[in-house]
């Protein structure tokens, strides 16, 4: 289950989604602000091994230019085997990023499609 609220940019995960590994045939779904948010919790509460969820995510760590940082994620997720990624965004991410930019860094690994949502964006990423 998915909540999107943007008064504070809320994002609520089914915990089964972020503790489950995906398998092989199976297009990983993540929200970017709360992955971010964790993933900058646990550098002050944890010592070693930043796992804020799949495996793969060991290989991410999160930039303050979004470009990067989607496109790091983005690298992470091919280079484990996914077969695709989705990310949802909030309107203060999706106001910095320049998609054109970022379809074409990604260009190497995949492709990029953007679905707008009601308050969010939805980037689908498809790995060649």
């Amino acid at each position: 289950m998915r909540i999107c609220t943007h008064k504070r940019s809320i994002f609520l995960e089914d915990a089964r989604q972020l503790t489950q590994p995906p398998s092989d045939a199976q297009r990983v779904e993540l929200d970017y602000e709360s992955l971010v948010s964790s993933y900058n919790e646990n550098l002050l509460t944890v010592l070693r091994s930043f796992r804020v969820g799949h495996e793969f995510l060991e290989l991410w760590v999160p930039d303050d230019d979004p470009h990067k940082s989607i496109l790091n994620l983005a690298e992470a997720a091919e280079s484990s085997g996914l077969p695709g990624l989705a990310l949802t965004i909030g309107p203060e991410v999706r106001a910095k990023l320049d998609v054109d930019r970022l379809s074409s860094m990604v260009g190497g690994i995949g492709s990029l499609s953007v679905q707008p949502r009601a308050e969010c964006s939805l980037l689908e990423f498809t790995f060649a």
